[in-house]
């Protein structure tokens, strides 16, 4: 299962390895991606919930399998 992580904590993280990215501007891609999740957005691929940390970054509606071609999401986060 996906470890929570709140949008503040990750953005601070995310941007710190990747400072091409704005934060404000992911806080807000995050915040839509939440709501698009809880709208009930489905992977693309497979029709199961997306995967919303990757979707605020990709903005592709994917699940974390489907994402990441693994179904191990035990090390991995989920946006809240």
């Amino acid at each position: 299962m996906l470890t929570p992580i709140p949008v503040d904590e990750f953005v601070g993280y995310f941007v710190k390895e990747n400072p091409e990215f704005d934060a404000l501007t992911l806080k807000n891609s995050c915040i839509q991606a939440i709501a698009h999740k809880q709208n009930g957005a489905e992977c693309i691929c497979c029709g199961q919930p997306i995967w919303a940390l990757a979707y605020a970054v990709s903005g592709v509606d994917m699940c974390f399998t489907c994402q990441t071609g693994t179904a191990d999401d035990s090390e991995d986060y989920e946006i809240v």
